[in-house]
C-alpha cells in the first residue's frame, strides 16, 4: 500500500506540474499572438514580441514551438481569417471586466463567453457599460532587478521616471510603467539598456477608481478568470 500511495502522490504531482506547464504555454502563446497583432512579427523592431518570446523561453516552451507559432500567427493575420475585439462583461457581484479575444469563429467564441460568464453569475454587458471605467495605456513590466541583481525600489523608480514621457510607475512584485502606447517601443528599449529584463510590453486597460474586489467575491472572480484564460481565443482580461 505504501508503494501504491507513493506512486499516487508522484502521479498527482506530475499531473499538477503538467497542468501548470500547459497554462504557462497557453499564456505565452497568447502574449506572442497579441504582440504580433499590435506590432508585427519581427522581434527586432517589436519590443512587445521580444518580451513575449523571452517569457515563452522562461517557461521552457521549445524554440521550435515559438517559431511555428510566429509563422502561424503571421499567416493567419495576412490571410485575414482572424477576428479580434474587446467584449465588456460583468463577473460575480457585478465586477466589471474587459475581455479581449482573437478568434477564427466569432459566434462560437461569443457563445462560449456567454456560457462561462452565466455559470459564474456574470454576463456580457452592453457596449459602453463597462469601458468607461477603464483607461487605455501602454505598459512595460519588469522586475526591479538590474542585470539580475536586486536594487533599491526607490532608486529603480526614480531612474525610470527620469526617462521622461511616463505617466506613472506602479510597483509590487513587478514594476509596471504606464505611458502613452505610442511610446512603448522607444521607452522599452531605454529600459533594456539600463539593464532591466522586460517581461511585458504592450497595451493595458487600467481601472481608474482603484476599488478592490471584496474578499467574499475574490474566490468566485478568480475561478472565473481561470476558466476564461483556458479559452484559446481569450487574449487578455482586465478587471
Amino acid at each position: 500500500m505504501a508503494g501504491h500511495s507513493h506512486w499516487a502522490n508522484i502521479k498527482r504531482k506530475k499531473e499538477k506540474e503538467d497542468k501548470k506547464r500547459a497554462v504557462q504555454f497557453t499564456r505565452a502563446a497568447k502574449q506572442i499572438l497579441s504582440a504580433i497583432r499590435e506590432g508585427g512579427p519581427n522581434p527586432e523592431i517589436n519590443s512587445a514580441l521580444r518580451a513575449a518570446i523571452e517569457f515563452a523561453l522562461s517557461v521552457h516552451m521549445p524554440k521550435d514551438n515559438i517559431d511555428r507559432l510566429i509563422k502561424k500567427a503571421k499567416g493567419e493575420l495576412d490571410s485575414g481569417q482572424m477576428y479580434s475585439g474587446i467584449y465588456e462583461a460583468y463577473g460575480p457581484g457585478k465586477v466589471p471586466m474587459l475581455i479581449e479575444i482573437l478568434t477564427d469563429n466569432l459566434n462560437r467564441t461569443v457563445n462560449d463567453l456567454r456560457s462561462i460568464l452565466a455559470e459564474a453569475g456574470g454576463a456580457l454587458a452592453d457596449k459602453g457599460a463597462v469601458m468607461w471605467q477603464f483607461k487605455e495605456y501602454g505598459a512595460i513590466k519588469f522586475k526591479p532587478e538590474r542585470n539580475e541583481q536586486q536594487i533599491n525600489l526607490d532608486e529603480c523608480i526614480l531612474e525610470i521616471l527620469e526617462l521622461g514621457d511616463i505617466y506613472d510607475v506602479v510597483y509590487g512584485e513587478l514594476c509596471t510603467v504606464l505611458l502613452d502606447k505610442k511610446n512603448v517601443a522607444s521607452i522599452a528599449a531605454k529600459i533594456e539598456k539600463l539593464g532591466y529584463k522586460i517581461l511585458f510590453a504592450g497595451r493595458v486597460f487600467w481601472k481608474e477608481d482603484g476599488k478592490k474586489v471584496e474578499n467574499e467575491q475574490l474566490e468566485s472572480v478568480s475561478k472565473l478568470l481561470e476558466t476564461l484564460e483556458e479559452l484559446r481565443e481569450v487574449q487578455n482580461i482586465w478587471w
